[in-house]
């Protein structure tokens, strides 16, 4: 059964649960009753102003009704995953590159910061195939202040893009509750957890009042202020928008009370207590432009009447549950019972084993009676392998079974009766050969029938665990919306020299013989390499240059007739005089064994480089290549 998770956000910016459904369907009409029915114990529900979902259509329609007054967004991760899932190959017969090229677009619209910038970028993707600009009208164009982040941010949805507190919650409720669990079991794990969560939130929140904040700014600046005045989750917003606005750029000076400003590219109009950038519309709080224009005017960057009361300390903490008694004798108690619901068991709950926790308890007591058989002299093991198998075989027949302690007085106990296998188990099982197993199948009431079920329950098949997959994941290498990752500089592993581009080869075999100053002309300005720029140096020369995967040849365009003279004799004096030396400690490198980078070239001692032995790798790596 699905489980519906409601959440708020408070004036400490922690996710608060407000409500819990449990259906078993998830049709409109089961839905509009839950709503209705949270409406009716939350007198506050009209309070509502935004509403952050993903793009299931029988929610939105049903949140859009019964929250007339909210407005509904869609989360960031589920709007890229949409598109990534609805526009491919095979749904709307477009090429691969079609594809790849509309992604790129649709990702940018999807940040794009403000209107202007969103209809560019739809002016772009018209030119696109139809029948996807003709999906993307039908079904995203027309609620983009849904899904747009820039525009998103015109609505109080205090900068949340995504449905990440609900997932997070959502995380932890599932390493507590076990799958498949009972509703008796259910209910219990989920109140641990979420009295867990609520005792941790109310630890956060008892710690603004009896932990004191640590500031390097005094009380009575704007900062001290603020601090004083905010919970600590709303003040970091307005301390990095009071740092950020001596960056603010004024243009132009309109009046007394407002400005032109330049932000991000564009001017827009500020005054002293209003601004209509998305961060003030989003979060309720002065920017670091209002700061700015304040600032010019010779005002006071702290006004109280710029915060929301909802993230004031005085607000939040005549609100919140662990500052507001507890005390039930001033309410009504029969109105507060009838308005709660109980769950009480009558002894406690037995916890329920998994087929896995069951046939591991089982196995170790198994092995305590092969140990303690294996120790019995021959006729004392042969005895106890027919009681374990006359156990095995009336349990198949799914008989219970009662061992009792069998006396010492020399009878032979197989010639008991079958009612006398309760307290004597000595008779052995018969054995059941192919023949038998067919005519038991054959005599089965229904073929289709499974064969746990089979009269007598003789036996049963157990199939395979499941075997996990290996290897990465499909779209493991891929974003959200299905485009590459780019693959950042700090991740990046080195490149043997023999895989390196022609560009990147010569710029590293240039470096050997000029400044990088005089590779950068040379490789990108064009001008040749003269005489006197040349090291002619053979002992600064490095050895690397008369590897065999280097050909020295391929620069010899970047030079003066004079300058590649000068190269090419101090390279044959190398090779005649020169000797291989250690890179880390320059002694030869014929006294010991020695191992070559394959990126840089240079070659070094094994014991150098803290090896035993050469790397059976087919490419290795010096550790400033790495680096």
């Amino acid at each position: 059964m699905p489980l519906y998770v409601l959440m708020v956000v408070d004036g400490n910016g922690e996710s608060e649960i407000v409500c819990l459904w449990l259906t078993q369907f998830e049709d409109k009409e089961t839905i509009t009753k839950l709503v209705e029915e949270f409406k009716k114990y939350n007198s506050d529900w009209i309070s509502t102003k935004c509403i952050m979902s993903d793009k299931d259509m029988t929610e939105r329609t049903v949140l859009g009704k019964q929250f007339p007054q909210s407005k509904l967004l869609i989360c960031l991760f589920h709007t890229l995953r949409t598109m990534k899932r609805e526009i491919s190959c095979e749904k709307l017969g477009i090429s691969q590159g079609e594809r790849s090229m509309c992604l790129e677009i649709l990702l940018k619209m999807v940040y794009a910061r403000d209107e202007e910038e969103y209809s560019k970028l739809f002016d772009e993707l018209k030119n696109g195939p139809q029948r996807l600009v003709e999906y993307f009208e039908n079904n995203w164009h027309s609620i983009r202040h849904e899904w747009v982040d820039g525009l998103k941010n015109a609505t109080c949805n205090f900068m949340n893009r995504t449905n990440n507190r609900v997932e997070s919650i959502n995380q932890k409720l599932k390493s507590v509750i076990s799958r498949y669990s009972g509703v008796t079991q259910f209910f219990q794990d989920l109140m641990k957890c979420l009295n867990t969560l609520r005792i941790k939130r109310d630890h956060r929140a008892l710690e603004i009042v009896m932990k004191r904040r640590v500031s390097l700014h005094d009380s009575d600046t704007s900062f001290g202020r603020y601090m004083s005045f905010l919970t600590p989750y709303s003040f970091e917003f307005v301390k990095d928008q009071l740092e950020n606005a001596s960056k603010v750029q004024i243009i132009q000076q309109i009046d007394e009370k407002s400005c032109v400003l330049r932000s991000q590219g564009r001017s827009i109009t500020t005054t002293i207590d209003s601004c209509p950038c998305g961060f003030v519309s989003a979060m309720k709080l002065p920017c670091k432009h209002i700061f700015a224009v304040r600032t010019s005017q010779s005002l006071s960057e702290y006004e109280e009447s710029l915060c929301a009361e909802r993230w004031t300390q005085k607000h939040f903490t005549s609100h919140h549950r662990a500052y507001v008694p507890t005390d039930m004798s001033d309410c009504d108690v029969e109105s507060h019972i009838d308005d709660t619901i109980q769950i009480s068991t009558l002894e406690p709950a037995r916890a329920v084993l998994s087929e896995q926790q069951k046939y591991r308890k089982s196995f170790n007591i198994g092995q305590r009676l092969c140990q303690q058989l294996s120790t019995f002299g021959m006729h004392d093991f042969n005895e106890g392998i027919e009681v374990l198998q006359s156990i095995a075989h009336l349990w198949e027949k799914g008989k219970k079974v009662v061992v009792g302690e069998a006396a010492d007085t020399g009878e032979d106990l197989s010639s008991d009766s079958d009612d006398s296998i309760s307290d004597h188990i000595k008779i052995p099982p018969p054995i059941l050969t192919d023949k038998d197993t067919v005519d038991l199948l054959q005599k089965a009431p229904d073929s289709r029938q499974p064969l746990s079920t089979i009269q007598d329950n003789t036996f049963a098949i157990k199939m395979p665990p499941a075997i996990k997959k290996r290897g990465r994941p499909k779209g493991a290498g891929l974003t959200v919306i299905g485009l590459p990752k780019k693959k950042g500089k700090a991740s990046s592993k080195p490149k043997a020299f023999v895989l390196k581009s022609e560009w990147e080869k010569t710029k590293v075999m240039l470096n050997w013989f000029v400044d990088e100053e005089v590779t950068e002309r040379a490789v990108r300005g064009g001008d040749l390499i003269e005489e006197h720029e040349v090291e002619c140096c053979p002992e600064k020369i490095p050895r690397k240059c008369l590897d065999d995967n280097v050909c020295i040849a391929q620069i010899k365009k970047y030079f003066t007739f004079d300058g590649w003279s000068l190269l090419q004799n101090s390279i044959d004096t190398l090779l005649v005089h020169g000797n291989w030396t250690c890179s880390i400690c320059c002694i030869d490198l014929s006294t010991s064994e020695s191992i070559g980078c394959d990126s840089c070239l240079g070659w070094f001692h094994l014991k150098c480089v803290g090896l035993k032995n050469a790397p059976k790798s087919k490419h290795w790596f010096c550790r400033s290549c790495h680096i």
